[in-house]
């Protein structure tokens, strides 16, 4: 190759480099006015004052349990040192979801703020890291398999509200939680035969979840209990107290559940004059027997838990004291004792209504005690029937006084028919405090009453509410 061609060939390559440093420029400044884009949109949060980045960064924490305050400090140096500092984001850790190595980096940056700690799978050695906090610990909650160290703990604990602490065999006399003036809520698992008088400090405790194979002598000690979870424990039945033993009085209590069908069992020793919420697994407890004593609207509150849970195994029902306030909803559960779709209560055996004070509609009662007897699929036919009437003498007298003849166009019917079910082996008593009916409804008054065609007012005082005449003659 010539010198000529030689400098004709460098001259096309200048050219070209030419170009490509045109292109690299124009590349070079498009990349630049990305970059001062991608400033503006993705890191505004920048400019924001720490302590509203701390509170977004507390939030996106309290989503989920799951989440770690660590991919937060992977962003940028800025937004790591900010979470390093904020306390808030390392006051909890939770061993299920947190590398348990990790714990002694969360409780040196969490400062002096209350910890909620929940410690289990961890040797010895970690868990001693939290030993050197015992000031801050509000939440606790540590496996069997690490107890003996908690038992040489002597506290004081200023700020432990919460403890979930099951008792083993290695459960020391030492008065290990007593010097914690804050503790509220506990959750145990604890044999009867256990030093747990001198562990707790069970006369503060407000909310007690327990497990163990006898409730009476740990809530014996309770009396500001305001929620009460039981489960007792199918392997460590003990005998429940005394039928003669007083029953013990909680007259704070508002909550009460009860887990298991070992629990039903103390429900005839406890009373309870606060109780507001009743929660239990009626598919696990059999109960047999239920008597409801009624204040006002009792008989509605009674409707929403035969509606809310499963009685399938109740055979029998007292309802006492029904007031007149509670009419609607008693015409109600005669309704649904009467339907078959689907049937209510279907083991029932037996009904009484004791001390009713409200209108009672003979027709639509014989009609339930009917259809209990008729003897449905997968229905226990009733045996006995039971009401009673609670009102003043003179009240008597006074309505026998202005309500004259009462006629009701269906009332022999269903004096017929309730008759009829006695005859048939049903057991009827209809009792009444005055002196116009002592004792049961005869069968020759049954009888009596039947045959009548103009019904005489001595005759239904028992039946039917006070009110004139034509307030009592109703139509069906």
């Amino acid at each position: 190759m010539s010198a000529s061609d030689l400098r004709t060939e460098i001259a096309l390559l200048d050219q070209e480099l030419h170009a490509l440093r045109a292109q690299i420029a124009l590349v070079r400044a498009k990349r630049d006015r990305a970059a001062e884009l991608l400033q503006t949109l993705a890191y505004p949060v920048l400019s924001l004052p720490n302590e509203i980045t701390s509170e977004l960064f507390v939030q996106y924490l309290a989503v989920d349990a799951r989440r770690s305050p660590l991919p937060l400090t992977w962003v940028c140096r800025a937004w790591r040192d900010l979470a390093h500092r904020c306390c808030r984001l390392w006051s909890t850790f939770d061993s299920k979801f947190h590398p348990v190595d990790q714990l002694s980096f969360w409780l040196r940056h969490s400062g002096g703020r209350p910890l909620d700690l929940i410690l289990g799978g961890m040797s010895q050695a970690k868990l001693a890291d939290s030993y050197n906090y015992l000031a801050q610990w509000r939440t606790v909650q540590s496996p069997s398999s690490s107890l003996t160290p908690f038992f040489s703990l002597r506290g004081p604990f200023p700020t432990l509200e919460k403890l979930h602490i099951p008792f083993g065999d290695e459960l020391s006399t030492t008065p290990t939680f007593l010097d914690a003036p804050r503790l509220r809520e506990v959750e145990v698992w604890v044999d009867e035969n256990h030093h747990w008088r001198g562990v707790l400090p069970w006369g503060q405790l407000t909310t007690l979840h327990l497990s163990s194979d006898s409730a009476a002598p740990f809530l014996d000690t309770a009396p500001q209990l305001e929620e009460l979870r039981l489960e007792l424990q199918a392997s460590f039945v003990s005998p429940l107290p005394s039928p003669s033993t007083p029953p013990l009085i909680l007259f704070r209590l508002r909550t009460l559940s009860l887990e298991n069908a070992f629990c039903c069992g103390i429900l005839q020793h406890l009373t309870l004059p606060a109780l507001e919420n009743f929660a239990t697994d009626f598919e696990e407890c059999p109960l047999l027997n239920m008597r409801l004593d009624m204040t006002y609207s009792g008989v509605d509150i009674f409707m929403e838990l035969l509606l809310a849970v499963p009685l399938a195994s109740l055979r029998e029902l007292t309802l006492g004291r029904v007031r007149r306030e509670d009419r609607g909803s008693a015409e109600r559960l005669l309704g649904c004792l009467t339907s078959r779709n689907p049937p209510l209560l279907p083991c029932l055996e037996s009904i009484r209504l004791e001390g009713c004070d409200f209108r009672l509609r003979l027709p639509p009662l014989v009609r339930m005690l009917t259809a209990r007897r008729a003897g449905i699929d997968g229905v226990v036919i009733l045996q006995s029937f039971y009401l009673s009437f609670d009102d003043d003498e003179n009240d008597w007298d006074y309505r026998i006084a202005r309500q004259g003849v009462v006629k009701e166009p269906k009332l022999k019917d269903a004096l017929i028919e309730l008759r009829r079910l006695r005859e048939g082996g049903l057991c009827v008593e209809i009792d009444s405090d005055t002196e116009c009916f002592t004792g049961s409804v005869s069968t020759e008054l049954l009888a009596l009453m039947a045959e009548e065609e103009d019904l005489p007012a001595y005759g239904l005082p028992f039946l039917l509410d006070p009110g004139s005449a034509s307030d009592l003659a109703y139509e069906e």
